[in-house]
């Protein structure tokens, strides 16, 4: 303890611990251990801030990735479906095709069962007699004239009817005269008598056509007269037959809805051909091409005959019933009467 030399360090080392000692009173006095702990728990939140992001990244890589794959997969579905659209477009062209193939191989079979049926009716027409070819073959009328009388043969359907409209220029001389006869018998002109007259009246009214330059009493001179005309409808529209069920309807009917009577198409036919006879055959500059109708004013006056007709039957019938009823009343008075006489 003596030796100087000995001393120095531990009076160091004591100055030291000392020096610690305030050193460390002094850092606790100046809240050392709240900034130390402040400063721990900053490392803390920046290291759980730095994980966090590190998480968000890594579900945003994630994400992304998540995105490109069903972006693949949509492309992917995409493709399958537009092949897939292809795939049934060119499946419903080419079953359009076979439809269309199909439907005209059906029109095509239904046509020719159709000519079939046709051709064994036409074959069913009746056979003219030389007068009644000869005849008909005088007849001057256009050819769609001429057709419309030939659609008029017997048993006929419509799509037949249309049939012979289009295709009668390209029928045979004797299938037109053989279509042109029955059509003729169907509208009532059915005996070679009225055929006669039919084809008279008509070559009397051609000649009217082509005398246009003859002056108005010249003209007047060469056409029927009033006394023909009524002859020949009158035994044309004794052809006109009403049915039972036309004529009690007809009967109770007002006057004003004759226009409007329901005709079978083979009575409007028969008048729509009588009609143009009622026609006054004037010419003057007024009425020079002025068509009026007269079906409507032939039907209404055919249809006003005959309800005059059975009405008048009608009232006879009434009559007679009530005469009938009063005998029967005054046989029965007779009767009581003389029960009572004997009695």
């Amino acid at each position: 303890t003596d030796n100087p030399n000995g001393k120095w360090p531990m009076v160091i080392g004591y100055n030291a611990i000392i020096g610690l000692i305030y050193g460390y009173t002094y850092w606790e006095r100046l809240g050392g251990k709240q900034l130390a702990e402040k400063t721990y728990q900053q490392q803390i939140d920046k290291l759980r801030q730095e994980f966090q992001e590190l998480e968000n990244l890594k579900a945003v890589i994630l994400a992304k990735e998540e995105a490109v794959k069903k972006e693949e997969e949509m492309k992917k579905q995409a493709e399958t479906l537009q092949k897939a659209a292809e795939i049934e477009k060119n499946l419903k062209e080419s079953l359009s095709q076979e439809i269309e193939k199909v439907n005209k191989i059906l029109q095509g079979e239904r046509k020719v069962e159709q000519a079939k049926v046709l051709l064994a009716k036409l074959e069913k027409l009746p056979a003219l007699t030389p007068a009644e070819q000869a005849l008909l073959s005088q007849l001057y009328l256009t050819p769609e004239q001429l057709a419309a009388i030939a659609s008029q043969a017997q048993y006929l359907t419509k799509e037949e009817r249309k049939e012979i409209l289009i295709n009668f220029p390209e029928f045979s001389l004797p299938l037109k005269l053989g279509l042109i006869n029955s059509g003729l018998n169907n509208l009532g002109v059915n005996t070679l008598e009225k055929k006669q007259n039919f084809v008279q009246l008509n070559h009397q009214i051609y000649q009217e056509k082509n005398n246009f330059g003859l002056t108005v009493q010249e003209k007047e001179n060469i056409l029927l007269t009033a006394e023909q005309k009524n002859d020949l409808l009158k035994f044309a529209v004794e052809k006109v037959n009403l049915t039972e069920e036309q004529q009690a309807e007809l009967t109770v009917i007002h006057p004003d809805e004759l226009k409007s009577f329901a005709l079978n198409e083979q009575q409007e036919n028969l008048l729509t051909t009588l009609a143009p006879l009622t026609r006054e055959d004037k010419y003057s500059e007024e009425n020079f091409g002025e068509v009026k109708d007269t079906y409507l004013p032939l039907k209404t006056k055919f249809l006003q005959g005959e309800q005059k007709i059975l009405q008048k039957a009608t009232e006879q019938l009434k009559k007679q019933l009530s005469q009938q009823e009063l005998q029967a009343n005054k046989q029965s008075i007779l009767d009581s009467l003389l029960v009572f006489a004997e009695q």
